[in-house]
């Protein structure tokens, strides 16, 4: 199923739709304390990575590989998710900035 590079990279977008708006973590970020944002990020992120871990890992022989991409993927997402919101007052302007970026993110992988 993910033997070539373009059904893992659709592998990698579908998780990471299902993950960012299907997973309820939105509704924990969105409250009004800054812990339990930043725990849902934290968990948010970690969800991304450990998705990426394990499609590399079923895709690929390399599990070391697999394990540094999940990783970079992420400290990435988290980094673009406290950066990118900063940079922009408007909602539609950071949503398409922050899901370019995870996109870009994933097509790297």
């Amino acid at each position: 199923m993910l033997e070539t590079p373009s059904s893992l990279l659709v592998m990698l977008l579908l998780t990471h739709v299902v993950a960012d708006f299907i997973l309820p973590f939105k509704r924990v970020m969105a409250s009004p304390t800054f812990r339990s944002r930043w725990l849902g990020l934290l968990a948010l992120a970690c969800l991304h990575g450990l998705a990426v871990f394990l499609l590399l890992a079923l895709a690929r022989p390399s599990v070391a590989n697999a394990a540094l991409a999940g990783l970079a993927v992420a400290v990435s997402w988290l980094a673009a998710s406290q950066l990118i919101p900063r940079l922009s007052r408007q909602s539609i302007v950071k949503l398409l900035l922050e899901h370019a970026t995870h996109t870009a993110i994933l097509v790297g992988i």
